[in-house]
């Protein structure tokens, strides 16, 4: 459905140029117009509704985005105990950040 969303909206571009040409030449064909926002609007709407199932995960550098994963959730513990040790200190030792 992707590839042929992909086509309507190619087609309706294509149409919508031939529909310029042809104004231009005092002749304009009405036709071309209507298929042609038929075509970009359905090609549109096919291939928003089944991009998301279109895309998939690639497993190309996996052995980055496996350290990137680790650091992220590292940096996360990191940030939640020096909330929690913030928490626990009286409010007299805690600095003033401005």
């Amino acid at each position: 459905m992707h590839r042929f969303g992909i086509f309507l909206f190619w087609l309706g571009g294509i149409l919508l140029l031939l529909f310029f040409v042809s104004s231009q030449s005092q002749t304009p064909n009405y036709q071309f117009l209507l298929f042609s926002l038929a075509g970009l609007f359905l090609g549109t709407i096919l291939v928003l509704k089944t991009r998301k199932e279109h895309i998939q995960k690639n497993s190309r550098f996996r052995i980055i985005k496996g350290f990137t994963k680790k650091n992220n959730h590292s940096e996360e513990t990191k940030n939640e105990l020096d909330q929690k040790s913030s928490s626990q200190t009286p409010i007299s030792t805690r600095r003033k950040h401005y």
